[in-house]
């Protein structure tokens, strides 16, 4: 009896992992031929640039550090660049972190089901929640190696003896971690700090030798992405423009630019939480569970460190506070999630708490279901995404922006107009489809966040690239400063006004 339940639960299990591995998949597919949003066209087009032997801050300037352009670059080389090439490699990364949070967590529930439904917490939860505008950014991108260096720490928590390697390892994702955002620095000593601190208390190694023998191997490990970029700017003398971009511009912005009103951050937080309550919920019912009983183990540390950490990352940015800077949350919120589920089908947990993770399981479904609902209305109405035409249909009718530049760039694209590179403040879709490149390095996508030194300095690269035709959209003109509309006029002449926007022509 006992043989014929086992194999029945396996069989269960075996079906129950093939079905949640369809489901991501399947929502992961229904993301390919989604809007490419502006941030997301920049990163692409510098990428591009870049692979073409272009040079990160003299050809292309961006406030971002190099990690973003290498993984859109590695995407571009691997599927196009392309918006459906970026986001079938989006796919196929948000489907690996899922892997590893399925392989590494497998054994650690007390239901081995539970894992298996990590890849749909994760993976499946950002490709049915996420807006176009917020796919493929820093902060969901890194999520796999920020749980690499947790997992690997927790590695070396687990087996002293390999704790080098372990920890080795974990300082080559931190470095990787570090040329995506500098920012994350905080974060990422914290997460070391719970090993260090675990060492100390938990495994009674001696202060001297535990600084040593762990900090050791995390600093080298830090140095194997460091160096190499390191090297390439310096050897081609833009190290200093780099120091600049990461380390500078960064404290400048803070000192001079305005700060984002507060009622933005709670705008972003009311967001993050109504799309994820399900989650959220599961996630908070395991905390303070783990918290009442005393039962908090090495990895749910990590998790709760990585969460705390993380909201001060995201509070701090007060320039920014954009809703995507919250799926930096998404890989402690699913692990924590699950464990919420664990904890709440104990048997000696109360009867309310399995109510709770079926509602909560039912709201995630329920958001699967009008995710799914709400895409495939909006192919019925443009036709299936297949070909260009349709594809740009469809991309239309999810956002705003492209039926604006799609009609603007129209001007450009007429019979006689002047070839050559052109200039535009604001959206950078417009380069990809009027089919033109950039004129000059500073990109005009973020004019929000461009100091008045460098509205000088795009006066003086407009002047010596002069692209026959400029366009400014009209969100970007309060950014603008009034100097630089004095040199418009000597210049450029006023061409053509669009619903979104106005073409300036070389005079």
């Amino acid at each position: 009896m006992n043989v014929v339940n086992s194999n029945k639960d396996q069989f269960l299990l075996r079906y129950g992992e093939i079905l949640v591995i369809a489901i991501v998949i399947f929502l992961a597919l229904l993301r390919v031929p989604a809007p490419f949003w502006v941030d997301q066209v920049a990163f692409m087009l510098y990428a591009e640039q870049f692979a073409k032997g272009a040079l990160l801050y003299r050809d292309f300037w961006d406030v971002k550090p190099p990690g973003i352009f290498g993984v859109y670059l590695i995407a571009g080389k691997l599927f196009g660049f392309t918006g459906v090439g970026m986001h079938l490699f989006d796919g196929l990364w948000m489907i690996a972190l899922a892997t590893m949070l399925r392989l590494t967590l497998a054994q650690y529930f007390t239901r081995s089901w539970i894992a298996i439904l990590l890849p749909w917490l994760s993976a499946g939860v950002y490709f049915s929640l996420i807006d176009p505008d917020e796919q493929m950014q820093v902060e969901s991108l890194i999520g796999l190696p920020m749980y690499t260096l947790v997992w690997c720490t927790w590695q070396a928590a687990q087996y002293p003896k390999t704790r080098w390697r372990w920890l080795f390892l974990s300082g080559i994702a931190g470095g990787i971690i570090l040329l995506f955002k500098l920012i994350f620095l905080p974060l990422i000593v914290g997460l070391w700090l719970v090993y260090l601190f675990h060492a100390l208390i938990k495994q009674n190694q001696p202060w001297v030798g535990a600084v040593v023998h762990n900090v050791i191997p995390v600093l080298l490990g830090i140095s194997m992405p460091l160096i190499p970029v390191l090297l390439y700017w310096a050897s081609t003398g833009m190290l200093g423009e780099a120091f600049y971009t990461m380390v500078q511009h960064p404290v400048l912005m803070v000192k001079n630019l305005p700060k984002k009103p507060f009622p933005t951050l709670i705008r972003s937080i009311f967001s993050w939480f109504q799309r994820f309550a399900p989650l959220t919920v599961l996630s908070v019912f395991a905390i303070v569970q783990m918290l009442r009983t005393k039962k908090l183990d090495y990895l749910m540390v990590q998790m709760i460190v990585w969460l705390g950490l993380g909201l001060l990352t995201i509070s701090i940015q007060t320039q920014s506070w954009w809703r995507y800077h919250f799926f930096l949350l998404l890989v402690p919120i699913a692990v924590l999630a699950a464990k919420g589920i664990d904890l709440a089908l104990q048997s000696q947990a109360r009867r309310w708490n399995r109510g709770l993770v079926a509602a909560c399981l039912l709201g995630l479904v329920g958001f699967n279901v009008l995710a799914v609902g709400n895409t495939s209305m909006a192919m019925a109405r443009s036709g299936l995404p297949l070909t260009s035409e349709t594809q740009l249909a469809y991309q239309t009718q999810l956002a705003p922006n492209y039926a604006l530049a799609e009609e603007a760039v129209k001007f450009v694209n007429e019979p006689g107009r002047k070839p050559g590179p052109m200039y535009v403040i604001g959206d950078p879709t417009f380069y990809v489809l009027a089919n033109r490149t950039q004129a000059i390095p500073l990109l005009g996508t973020i004019s929000a966040i461009l100091l008045p030194n460098q509205w000088t300095l795009i006066q003086a690269q407009l002047k010596a690239a002069r692209p026959p035709y400029l366009y400014i959209v009209n969100n970007d003109v309060p950014y603008i400063p009034v100097e630089f509309f004095e040199f418009l006029k000597q210049m450029y002449s006023p061409a053509q006004k669009t619903i979104g926007g106005t073409w300036y022509e070389i005079k």
